[in-house]
């Protein structure tokens, strides 16, 4: 009975460890999904941008476009193919996370089983990299932006260019205030060593004696006296589930009597 017992530990505890190393990974694959709607939303607009903006005439004597003119449509098509690659980069990242994260979550080898933290922290890595792109792509595209509206505005706004400062103003001043708050949010809640769902377990009495000298050990090891507690939670539960059982059974007033 003693020994079924520890094999039911056991079970119980491999269970609990897969379930926690599946968890880990589907917030991982969680967080690729949420990172690649606005990369594939960005490279769309971008590409359309690129495709259907009117090119000004590159005859350098039509006096009807003026020289910010031609510089915000250079800063335009820089910017834009900017944010293109970019998002096609998360784009292709994040779907290669998203993939290769199910595939471990239901068909990891031993061998990625014994490196899953190795694993979780090349895709956390990935994924910090798609967060720094998905951020270079939402610039250029602001940068796009504004320089649509030299390009478009410059001509017709006057001298002042007031309608044209004040959109680059504005977007500036929101630029401003969406990096200050994305730093204070990755500073309080951005941790670069998250806790990992590894548990240190050995196989045997014996494999944990050899992992205290430096010798490999499986993981898969709880010690004799918390097996014992264990079983005696399992026994006192056990113990009050019968006794709740037979005090709420009809039979309980007749045998008093």
């Amino acid at each position: 009975m003693l020994a079924a017992d520890k094999q039911v530990l056991d079970a119980c505890l491999r269970n609990e460890l897969q379930e926690l190393r599946r968890m880990e990974l589907e917030n991982i694959i969680t967080r690729f999904d949420s990172a690649l709607t606005p990369s594939t939303l960005i490279a769309g607009f971008s590409f359309t941008a690129i495709v259907d903006l009117d090119v000004l005439n590159p005859d350098s004597s039509d006096t009807s476009i003026n020289e910010d003119q031609r510089i915000a449509e250079r800063v335009f098509y820089i910017a834009a193919s900017l944010a293109l690659a970019l998002s096609l980069q998360v784009t292709a990242v994040a779907s290669a996370g998203i993939i290769f994260g199910q595939r471990l979550a239901v068909q990891a080898t031993a061998e990625q089983g014994y490196q899953h933290d190795k694993l979780i922290a090349e895709l956390n890595a990935k994924f910090l990299q798609c967060t720094v792109c998905v951020a270079g792509a939402m610039l250029s595209v602001v940068i796009a932006s504004v320089s649509v509206v030299w390009m478009k505005q410059s001509a017709s706004d006057g001298q002042g260019h007031i309608a044209s400062w004040t959109s680059s103003v504005l977007s500036l001043v929101i630029f401003c205030t969406t990096c200050i708050t994305v730093v204070q949010m990755f500073l309080r809640l951005h941790t670069w060593a998250p806790a990992s769902s590894k548990l240190s377990l050995s196989a045997s009495q014996r494999a944990a004696g050899s992992k205290q000298l430096g010798i490999t050990a499986d993981e898969f090891y709880v010690e004799e006296h918390v097996r014992t507690e264990y079983l005696k939670q399992r026994q006192a539960q056990a113990q009050a589930y019968l006794a709740a059982k037979s005090e709420s059974s009809p039979l309980v007033p007749c045998v008093g009597r």
